[in-house]
C-alpha cells in the first residue's frame, strides 16, 4: 500500500533507527521499503538482513548523485498506491504514524501532519510545512498524471532545495489536501555553526534562486501558471528578501538573479492579502532591523 524511499549516503549510523521506526509501525505488513544507496563508502546489505524478517525491504545503488536523483529513482521503481519520503537520519513518531496520514489522505492528494524538529537547541513541534517532505504522504497517481519529478541537479555547496520544489509542484497539482493534528514524523535537524552558515551564505542564495527558476518552469510547462501560486511566489521573494538582509555584502547578486521571480510575483501581486503577506513577513522571525524595506528590495531588482 505504501513505498517508503530511503535516500541513504553513509548513514550506517542513523538507518537503523529510521528503520526501527517502521518495524513498529501497526501496518507494516503493508509497506515497501526501498533504501536508496546514494554511493556511500560500503552498503547496507548487513543492516537489511537484520531487517527482512520484518520488513519487505530493498536496497537500489547508484552513483552518488544527490538526494533528489535519488528519491527520483525510488519513485521509478515504486508501485504502490502511496509514496512515503524518510530520510535516513529521520524516524517516524510513533507506531500510529502511518495510520494517522492514511486516514487523513482518505478523499484527498495528500496528506501531511505536524511534526517534531529536534536541534542542539532542543525540540519544537511544527504544524506542517509546504516547503517540506517530512510527515506527508502522496499519491503515486498524482505523480504520475501530472509527471511529476525532482530537480536532479547536484550542487557542490549550499542547501539544494530540491525537496521544496517537488513539494510546491506536487501541492498546485492537488485538489483536495488531508490534515492531522498528531505528531507523525521525528525530523533531525543538523544545524550549522553561524560562521559556517555565513560563509554558505550567498551559495545557500544562488541555490535557492535556480531551484525556483526551474520551479517556474515546470509550472509553466505544465500550464499551472495561475493566481493559484501567487502565494508561492510571494514566499518566494520573501525568502530572497530576508536571506539578502542576512549578509547583503555577499547577496548583492541578487538584483540580478531575481527577475523571474520578481515578475511572477508582480503579475498575481494583488492576489495574496495582506494579512497573509503580513504572515509570511512575521514567520521568517528576522531579529535585526531591516536597513531597506521589502518593496524598495524588489525596486532595485533587475526585471
Amino acid at each position: 500500500m505504501i513505498d517508503v524511499i530511503i535516500p541513504a549516503f553513509n548513514a550506517h549510523e542513523t538507518i537503523e533507527r529510521t528503520l526501527n521506526s517502521l518495524v513498529q509501525q501497526i501496518n507494516k505488513e503493508f509497506l515497501k521499503v526501498y533504501i536508496i544507496n546514494d554511493g556511500s563508502d560500503s552498503d547496507y546489505s548487513n543492516i537489511i538482513k537484520n531487517y527482512s524478517e520484518e520488513l519487505d525491504i530493498e536496497q537500489i545503488n547508484i552513483e552518488n548523485s544527490g538526494p533528489g536523483f535519488a528519491r527520483q529513482k525510488g519513485i521509478d521503481c515504486s508501485k504502490n498506491e502511496y509514496i512515503l519520503f524518510l530520510d535516513a537520519d529521520d524516524y517516524l513518531y510513533d507506531e500510529y504514524s502511518l495510520i494517522n496520514l492514511l486516514q487523513a489522505i482518505k478523499g484527498n492528494d495528500v496528506a501531511q501532519g505536524n511534526f517534531i524538529e529536534k536541534s542542539i537547541d532542543g525540540e519544537r513541534v511544527l504544524s506542517p510545512q509546504y516547503c517540506y517532505l517530512h510527515g506527508k504522504l502522496f499519491r503515486r497517481s498524482i505523480i504520475e498524471k501530472n509527471k511529476l519529478k525532482f530537480d536532479v541537479c547536484k550542487k557542490n555547496q549550499g542547501d539544494i532545495y530540491e525537496d521544496s520544489t517537488f513539494n510546491q509542484l506536487y501541492y498546485i497539482c492537488c485538489d483536495a489536501f488531508g490534515t492531522t493534528e498528531k505528531i507523525v514524523y521525528v525530523y533531525e535537524y543538523n544545524s550549522n555553526s553561524l560562521t559556517k552558515k555565513e560563509v554558505n551564505s550567498a551559495a545557500n542564495l544562488h541555490n535557492f534562486v535556480e531551484a525556483m527558476n526551474w520551479l517556474t518552469n515546470e509550472i509553466k510547462k505544465r500550464k499551472k501558471d495561475t493566481a493559484a501560486i501567487a502565494w508561492n511566489y510571494c514566499l518566494m521573494c520573501f525568502h530572497c528578501y530576508f536571506h539578502y538582509l542576512s549578509s547583503p555584502e555577499t547577496n548583492d547578486f541578487i538584483f540580478q538573479e531575481i527577475k523571474n521571480i520578481k515578475r511572477m510575483y508582480k503579475k498575481y501581486e494583488n492576489e495574496v492579502s495582506y494579512d497573509d503577506k503580513l504572515s509570511i513577513y512575521k514567520s521568517f522571525d528576522f531579529p535585526i532591523i531591516p536597513t531597506i524595506t521589502f518593496y524598495d528590495f524588489l525596486d532595485k531588482c533587475e526585471g
